[in-house]
């Protein structure tokens, strides 16, 4: 026999088997719930019940017995807060694609590199001393240094360009739907479910 401790609103939130827990459960083997002991909160539940419990068919202690439970859909600011949270990770997954061919260490040296190479293309006297040391480590020329930085970093702007626009034009597609007042919230869930990458 299963027996299961609820919150105040009858939902299972423990459950003990008297299979494991005997003695515990009951005061005596096969006799019912100790009314005196820590489970003394509890109700049975029937194996059919914890079965369909357990499988996704949440149940309910509602007026004496077990029933189905279906709980109520989320708030629409919790399903927009969920979808803007994927949206984010989904971009942040398309620009990883390019950033995990790379070290953190060299990620976080992109903004010195770009700086350096623009001031370099705008002028070939500027001072560059990390293109210098990069250049003179790879044994390459400063100029073709400059061009393999400028040419990468105008790949990654318009790819993270590109992507980081997707994701804002889908959140105010999101945001639109939630602001729309001739819409109920079902419908609302509905149409954010729609929203995809």
């Amino acid at each position: 026999m299963i027996v299961a401790r609820t919150d105040i609103n009858g939902l299972p939130i423990a459950f003990f088997s008297s299979d494991i827990h005997d003695g515990f459960v009951y005061g005596s083997k096969g006799a019912a719930i100790d009314p005196t002991g820590p489970l003394a909160d509890c109700v049975e539940m029937s194996t059919t019940d914890w079965q369909l419990h357990l499988a996704g068919d949440k149940r309910l202690w509602a007026g004496g017995s077990w029933v189905a439970y279906t709980p109520p859909p989320p708030p629409i600011a919790d399903v927009q807060m969920a979808k803007i949270s994927a949206l984010n990770s989904a971009c942040d997954a398309e620009l990883s694609a390019i950033t995990k061919q790379y070290p953190t260490s060299e990620i976080n040296s992109w903004p010195k590199q770009e700086a350096e190479a623009r001031a370099y293309q705008a002028d070939n006297t500027a001072a560059v001393p990390f293109i210098e040391a990069l250049a003179a480590a790879r044994g390459i020329t400063v100029a073709d240094q400059v061009t393999r930085i400028i040419a990468k970093a105008d790949a990654y702007a318009a790819t993270a360009a590109a992507a980081v626009g997707k994701r804002q034009a889908l959140v105010d597609q999101v945001n639109a739907i939630v602001d729309d007042t001739t819409l109920s919230d079902d419908e609302k869930r509905a149409a954010i479910d729609l929203v995809v990458w």
